[in-house]
C-alpha cells in the first residue's frame, strides 16, 4: 500500500509494483467548508460567520483534507 500527492516523480519501476492506482481528487468547496467545520468541532466556541467560513472555502481551492486541517490546528494553536 502506498500514497503519494505527485505520482509523476515515482520511478516507473515503482509505479509498475502497484496494481491498483485509485485517483482520489482534491475537495469541492461543499467538502472543503464541511472539512472547516469538522475541525474546528462542534463544541468549539468560535466567532466566525457563515460569510467567514463561506470565503474560507473559496480561498483554499486546491488545498487537500490535511491540509485544512493543519491550517486549522494552526489557527487553534494562535
Amino acid at each position: 500500500l502506498g500514497a503519494t500527492n505527485i505520482p509523476w516523480d515515482l520511478d516507473p519501476a515503482v509505479r509498475r509494483r502497484f496494481q491498483k492506482k485509485i485517483y482520489i481528487s482534491l475537495p469541492e468547496i461543499e467538502a472543503r467548508l464541511l472539512m472547516f467545520h469538522s475541525n474546528l468541532g462542534n463544541e468549539m466556541e468560535t466567532t466566525i460567520t457563515k460569510e467567514e467560513f463561506d470565503y474560507l472555502a473559496n480561498l483554499t481551492e486546491g488545498y487537500s483534507g490535511s491540509d485544512i486541517a493543519t491550517l486549522t490546528q494552526d489557527a487553534i494553536y494562535e
